[in-house]
């Protein structure tokens, strides 16, 4: 009994991190492949405070997603789409097609317009969060 308490209690912090891990991982890839340094970027910017969008960057955090993109390493965004998952509600879903030809899915809930106002930030340029 003791085990499977282990055991459970692990799954659930795997899965809670799982998110945020995952996120980590896609902005190194843009460091990466752009030759660019996050917290340089944050400090030359002066970004103190989240969400941020500027003409380079979209940044937002939700309660377990990171979401940050430098608008060079994104080429296309593909696959638009909406779905319903238990206790979240409706969510939003994008492919987003980078400089290194990889491609992910992003999701996050409809209610907070991350993913619609990601596009918008992806077609416009810098947009204003408050309205």
């Amino acid at each position: 009994m003791r085990n499977l308490l282990v055991e459970s209690t692990l799954l659930v912090i795997l899965g809670l991190l799982y998110s945020p891990l995952t996120d980590l991982y896609w902005l190194n890839k843009q460091e990466k492949v752009l030759g660019i340094r996050f917290n340089e970027e944050m400090e030359k910017d002066n970004v103190i405070t989240l969400p941020h969008v500027s003409n380079q960057w979209f940044i937002f955090k939700a309660t377990n997603r990171f979401i940050a993109y430098h608008r060079n390493y994104i080429v296309n965004l593909d696959n638009e789409k909406g779905g319903y998952a238990e206790f979240i509600g409706r969510i939003e879903k994008i492919t987003i097609v980078s400089l290194d030809g990889k491609r992910r899915e992003i999701s996050a809930s409809s209610h907070a317009n991350v993913i619609s106002d990601f596009k918008k930030w992806v077609e416009l340029g810098e947009i204003n969060l408050e309205g």
